[in-house]
């Protein structure tokens, strides 16, 4: 498949399903190496934060849901990484202050509470993007 741009549509003609996947797995790699560094060099998302996010992004439900079971998955994947990087860069400095980890912070009520609330709100955001005009 020709190179990804940021101009280029997301469907670029691939007939097959393992085409366009493959294509949209290229695409998703080619804005991986555009992507600015991060202010603050950040490391892996904690397990903690990846496993709350998950769980919102599944209680969420019907994120691309007109698409192929392969393509979807790799979609949420896609998603669910972009929204523990977003959370980390938010909130790292606060939830280092107020419980030391993310481990910690999501053990708090207040803390799981307000990180879940975000990610519903990302969810619901994307959710209203996705539907129809």
């Amino acid at each position: 498949p020709p190179a990804a741009s940021a101009e280029a549509p997301l469907f670029t003609g691939a007939t097959s399903k393992a085409d366009q996947v493959a294509d949209l797995r290229a695409r998703f790699d080619a804005v991986q190496r555009r992507a600015p560094p991060p202010q603050v060099k950040l490391g892996p998302p904690p397990s903690a934060l990846k496993g709350l996010i998950c769980e919102r992004l599944r209680r969420q439900g019907g994120l691309w849901k007109y698409t192929e079971a392969d393509e979807r998955r790799l979609r949420l994947r896609c998603f669910q990484n972009q929204l523990c990087k977003m959370a980390q860069q938010k909130y790292q400095d606060m939830v280092v202050k107020a419980s030391g980890s993310w481990e910690k912070f999501l053990r708090t009520s207040h803390g799981y509470r307000q990180i879940a609330d975000w990610a519903d709100r990302k969810a619901l955001e994307q959710a209203e993007r996705q539907k129809p005009k």
